[in-house]
């Protein structure tokens, strides 16, 4: 029995899923958000989970070292599939990092090793797509269906991007009937639109030597900020904040992202990066708003593992 470990946010995260149900073995996967790693490991090790498993993947995430040093000292089998720049500090043969590939990209030639069944033409295109996007490379020619595939996630949700790829690459489909690309193209004048609201919304700012563009946002925000950024040229970079989510970071330009992040308690890539929001910041706002607000007490649930298990919601 395996365990995947994966990064919830993006089509990177999840097409490891994908590949692992393609080989029709067994396996479980937790889902999570950055700002869930430490609780989520720590629940991991008290709860002696890792027991029920034979090997653990872990993509697309950037574990710290104290996480990595205690996967070790727990003499637990693992490896690590990621391309972001602080897993750059973690070593070993269990490491398989580079940030000129995606998680799913490094996960799927790690399995082809032995399953050549994954080696297909459909399959690779699909690993082809998932790197172009998430590294948001234009030029790369699986750049547009790589898009229609985020796309897919962000209107229907991650169960039936999870089940929509499998079931086609399961039945030797292509990812993309006329009916999917009809509906697709609706989407895109529904994301042209929303970028042009937003770009109207733009708030302009300087950071120590940084010209800056924020905009509160909360969907589309890869395509958001990279057009915004392609429109200001100007700007060193544009700060995407999502109120319910966190913040992003994107640039056209030569500002390292990931060390800005860094300073936020965030972290990714050069061009894209993100950072958590303040805990209390939704509390700030009301305070602000409505001066003599009284917050009552809310019964807090408390973090269950058990429920993170096999979960796409």
């Amino acid at each position: 029995m395996k365990l995947l470990i994966t990064h919830k946010k993006d089509i990177d995260g999840l097409t490891p899923i994908i590949l692992l149900k393609l080989l029709n073995i067994k396996f479980d996967f937790i889902l999570l958000d950055i700002g869930e790693i430490n609780e989520c490991f720590a629940k991991l090790f008290e709860l002696k989970i890792f027991n029920n498993y034979e090997e653990v993947f872990i993509t697309d995430l950037s574990l710290s070292c104290e996480i990595y040093n205690a996967l070790i000292a727990q003499q637990i089998t693992f490896k690590i599939f990621d391309h972001h720049e602080n897993s750059l500090n973690l070593g070993g043969s269990n490491v398989y990092v580079d940030m000129f590939e995606s998680g799913t990209s490094l996960f799927y030639n790690f399995l082809i090793n032995d399953y050549k069944k994954l080696k297909t033409k459909k399959i690779k295109q699909l690993v082809s797509m998932v790197k172009a996007v998430d590294l948001w490379d234009h030029n790369n020619s699986f750049f547009g269906d790589g898009q229609n595939l985020s796309n897919i996630l962000d209107i229907f949700g991650r169960k039936y991007y999870v089940m929509f790829v499998y079931n086609k690459l399961k039945h030797k489909k292509n990812l993309f009937n006329k009916l999917d690309l009809n509906l697709l193209q609706v989407e895109k004048v529904r994301i042209d639109n929303y970028i042009e609201k937003k770009k109207k919304n733009i708030i302009f700012i300087q950071i120590d030597e940084y010209q800056i563009g924020v905009v509160f946002a909360g969907s589309y925000r890869s395509e958001l900020g990279n057009r915004l950024a392609q429109i200001y040229s100007n700007l060193d970079f544009i700060i995407i904040i999502n109120i319910n989510g966190g913040i992003s970071y994107r640039t056209q330009g030569e500002v390292d992202l990931n060390a800005f992040a860094c300073r936020y308690n965030g972290g990714g890539h050069k061009k894209a990066s993100g950072s958590p929001l303040p805990s209390d910041l939704k509390q700030m706002i009301i305070t602000k708003i409505f001066s003599n607000a009284v917050f009552i007490e809310k019964e807090t649930k408390a973090f269950d593992i058990y429920d993170k298990i096999n979960n796409l919601d």
